[in-house]
């Protein structure tokens, strides 16, 4: 409680004195204990991150009303009844939210009923529950375990020592990250391996087989060998930079967002005409430049050839601006935005980074 002064009074019950009654005492109680701190996590994590993740939605379904609104297509009343059925989720959210922080509450004020004072013998301070309170002694739930070291044999060592490995791999870390495990770590290590070699083993080792055995050697593949002995040599920090200039916020912000300065119809329609035109025009002279079985190359099928190549590059180019430029299109997470889906630092785009750095590799 408090005083009328401001003064914190606290009535203190001494359980167990002593370390054998310590340790016994200890041990009968502390289970509980961490079935209150399990509670508790449980409660912030799931239950909260649960009304969250609803609210979330919600916002997200208002937003996309206004948008559509702000674009003609939806009235007047539309928009109202979105703003109304979000005032209604929202107040039932507040309500389950207030709900979970009393819970909470509850719980926490039966934890801080249980301290205890592990004293160092050489200072005389115990420690305290948290750097920011000096003088609060440890809550019971905050011990992980206790072990008498010198009491226990070969068989109870190696069960704390397989203990401590198994929370160490498979727990989260706590304490801002000095104390617990490292499983997220873990987890996104596997993950980005798993989509780097599903990336890099197929286009990599095709790459190779069709530059040794197929490709027909001469001045365009000997610049691309070339080429990936150099990106080869590459520091991974260009690779780093341009990905997160590529991918997360150029190709990541068109998934979010669309095009920011899109074509207009009547261009992107013309785009779409001159598509159409050099791929055709690709694939008649592609075709016409093939020499006659067992006859050799002439100056006019090279010629013919060199165009068709010039050509195919002209449909990649056109492909990429006209998905790049679309103007129907405006985005996937529209009503996220200013905060980033795709455009943000993430797994798929850390793993598409690490595969233009190992394809190199691969491929020589």
């Amino acid at each position: 409680g408090r005083s009328d002064d401001g003064l914190r009074v606290r009535e203190t019950t001494v359980l167990a004195d002593g370390p054998e009654a310590t340790l016994a005492l200890l041990r009968e109680l502390h289970p509980e204990a961490v079935k209150r701190r399990q509670r508790i996590e449980s409660l912030k994590k799931r239950d909260i991150g649960w009304v969250n993740t609803r609210l979330e939605r919600a916002r997200l379904a208002l937003r996309q009303a206004e948008l559509a609104h702000a674009e003609g297509r939806l009235d007047d009343d539309g928009l109202a009844q979105a703003r109304d059925r979000f005032a209604q989720r929202k107040e039932t959210l507040d309500e389950e939210y207030d709900a979970i922080l009393q819970e909470i509450h509850r719980i926490e004020r039966e934890d801080d009923r249980f301290r205890i004072e592990v004293v160092d013998p050489a200072s005389g301070r115990f420690a305290p529950a948290a750097q920011t309170q000096p003088d609060e002694p440890l809550r019971l739930s905050q011990i992980v375990r206790a072990v008498q070291s010198n009491a226990l044999d070969w068989r109870g060592r190696l069960g704390v020592y397989l203990d401590r490995w198994w929370e160490f791999l498979t727990a989260d870390p706590r304490e801002a990250n000095t104390e617990g495990g490292v499983f997220p770590v873990i987890f996104g290590t596997v993950m980005l391996t798993l989509l780097l070699a599903v990336i890099v083993a197929p286009l990599g080792v095709v790459a190779a087989l069709y530059l040794r055995e197929y490709a027909r050697q001469g001045l365009l593949i000997s610049t691309v060998r070339i080429a990936i002995n150099n990106l080869a040599g590459v520091p991974s920090i260009v690779y780093g930079v341009f990905g997160l200039g590529f991918f997360c916020y150029t190709v990541g912000g068109w998934i979010d967002a669309g095009p920011a300065n899109p074509w207009p119809i009547g261009l992107w329609a013309l785009g779409v005409g001159g598509l159409v035109a050099t791929t055709v025009g690709a694939v008649l002279l592609g075709l016409t430049a093939k020499p006659r079985p067992g006859a050799e190359p002439t100056l006019r099928t090279r010629t013919l050839g060199l165009v068709a190549g010039a050509l195919w590059l002209a449909t990649a180019a056109l492909v990429v601006a006209l998905v790049a430029y679309m103007p129907f299109f405006h985005g996937f997470f529209r009503a996220r935005l200013p905060s980033p889906t795709f455009g943000a630092k993430g797994l798929l785009w850390s793993s598409l980074t690490l595969a233009l750095l190992t394809l190199p590799v691969v491929v020589v």
